[in-house]
């Protein structure tokens, strides 16, 4: 789990890892680019969503618990007869308002409801609008790759343009992402960053060296979001 501690990256670490793409791309015509998001999604709508279901649920099985208990004889089964279906509906009414605002002022809890696997589809789905968004797609040899990291979700992934991946695969990538996040869970995001473009960058030195007209098409940066 990455460090609750570790949601900032401060403007030295961000230096850093920009001065770390500089000097990765120095030695290789691929264009690398790094994006460092807070959270890819609010997750509201899919926490109050999971919280009706789960109010359903409950008041279901309530209700199937009292008519059980009437038909065997058990309590006061006039004194339950005699609840209006209405204050039975308010009760889900006001269960469902009491969760909403619980959620609103303890954000933690969202993430508690919220299953991983969203999360991840979420955060997945940030980093490919991330690659789109700064034109990471359209290098002039297809050698683009994004480094992203969405720390709610404890989220690191590899994007490659095509060209790289014809050449070395995704295998390679998904070892280095393991490895970001494991520096990620010590607290160390522009660390996690930093070894993540030298070991790549190393690695397309290799197979993508850079040529004499090679010019930077993307700027060497780190957007914070």
């Amino acid at each position: 789990m990455i460090d609750k501690k570790a949601t900032q990256i401060s403007e030295l670490e961000k230096n850093t890892v920009e001065a770390a793409i500089s000097k990765a791309e120095k030695n290789t015509s691929a264009e690398i680019f790094a994006v460092l998001a807070q959270r890819s999604d609010d997750y509201r709508f899919i926490a109050y969503g999971i919280l009706a279901l789960w109010i359903f649920i409950v008041s279901g099985l309530l209700a199937v618990y009292l008519e059980w208990q009437s038909v065997i004889g058990w309590g006061d089964v006039d004194a339950l007869a005699k609840v209006p279906v209405s204050y039975f509906l308010w009760a889900q009414l006001l269960a469902f308002l009491c969760g909403i605002a619980l959620l609103k002022y303890v954000p933690s809890l969202v993430k508690m409801l919220v299953p991983e696997r969203i999360a991840h589809e979420r955060a997945h789905a940030n980093a490919v609008k991330q690659f789109l968004a700064h034109g990471i797609h359209h290098t002039d040899k297809r050698t683009g790759v994004l480094i992203f990291i969405s720390l709610q979700e404890q989220y690191g992934e590899i994007i490659v343009d095509r060209l790289i991946e014809e050449k070395i695969g995704r295998d390679y990538f998904l070892e280095n992402v393991e490895i970001m996040l494991a520096q990620c869970e010590l607290g160390n995001i522009g660390k996690a960053f930093e070894i993540t473009i030298g070991e790549i960058g190393n690695k397309l030195a290799n197979d993508f060296p850079r040529s004499q007209n090679d010019r930077n098409e993307l700027a060497d940066k780190l957007i914070v979001m």
